[in-house]
């Protein structure tokens, strides 16, 4: 993944710039993708894409089907799908430690005020300060390395959009230049108009003439 990646976004700047006509979309879905397709039997519909649905936008609709059939893709779905569930379970493992070690704390905070004894209490309090200081030591590595971690995984987001873009965009070129609308039937349809408003008019005009 790690080599993938800048490959693909390097792609898309290419194609953003003009010089990039990558066929590799187009090699993996040589026919118009079913995102793409009107007819009633598909599984996906245009109308599904409208703000505000609760249906996968186009993008991850056309990005969906390459991942179907790419088995490089999908395994780079599966690289972001384990590192985002890595890091979930190692940021709940360490807030349940560091809570633990909280609580601990705080309760030898709150038995310290039932010693009656104020050389013992001070005694224990700095054994306590002591301690907090050292935990607070061997864990402030540790989220750093979370924090780290965070940002990276705003990073990856980043790439991943990124990535859908790079390859989906060529697609939809491809279906633009093979089914664009064929301009005769439009201005047929425009000649038709034009003639039916021009009846509309001989019979308007008649009817005042009476």
């Amino acid at each position: 993944m790690k080599q993938t990646l800048p490959f693909i976004v390097c792609l898309f700047i290419l194609h953003a710039c003009g010089g990039g006509n990558s066929k590799t979309p187009e090699a993996v879905l040589p026919e118009t993708p079913e995102a793409l397709q009107d007819h009633p039997d598909s599984k996906f519909k245009l109308e599904a894409y409208s703000r505000g649905g609760s249906q996968d936008d186009l993008i991850d609709a056309l990005y969906n089907e390459l991942v179907e059939h790419d088995p490089s893709l999908k395994q780079i779905e599966a690289d972001f799908n384990t590192s985002g569930i890595n890091y979930n379970e190692m940021a709940v493992k360490f807030n349940t430690f560091d809570t633990k070690s909280t609580d601990y704390y705080e309760a030898v905070k709150t038995k310290s005020k039932g010693i009656s004894d104020s050389t013992m209490r001070q005694k224990m309090m700095n054994w306590l300060e002591h301690s907090q200081s050292q935990y607070n030591n061997r864990k402030s590595e540790l989220q750093s390395l979370l924090k780290t971690m965070s940002a990276k995984g705003v990073s990856m987001n980043d790439h991943h959009v990124m990535l859908k873009i790079a390859l989906t965009l060529p697609v939809m070129e491809k279906f633009q230049k093979e089914h664009l609308p064929d301009k005769k039937e439009l201005k047929a349809i425009l000649n038709g108009q034009d003639k039916l408003i021009k009846k509309t008019d001989s019979l308007i005009k008649r009817q005042g003439n009476d």
